[in-house]
């Protein structure tokens, strides 16, 4: 019994192992793509800020992306900015 318990625990770890490496992959694969944007208006017409960023995320893999964040860098300078 203790045998069969440490079999599944081996292949637990080695299931997550695998999972782990499939997500880098395909964070690998995964692009962003940043533009500055002008003034505009926002869906519900409010006037968007001249300051303001519009960001493509572009999934070349065939899973969905369930996670995807941005942030600014050291005084609210997008690292995008330094292209």
């Amino acid at each position: 019994m203790a045998e069969r318990q440490q079999n599944l625990e081996m292949e637990h770890v080695e299931l997550r192992a695998a999972a782990e490496d499939r997500r880098t992959a395909q964070a690998k694969r995964i692009r962003m793509v940043a533009a500055k944007a002008g003034a505009s208006t926002d869906r519900q017409g409010a006037a968007t800020p001249d300051e303001h960023w519009v960001v493509t995320m572009m999934n070349n893999t065939n899973s969905p992306v369930r996670h995807g964040s941005t942030s600014t860098g050291k005084g609210g300078v997008s690292p995008w900015s330094r292209r």
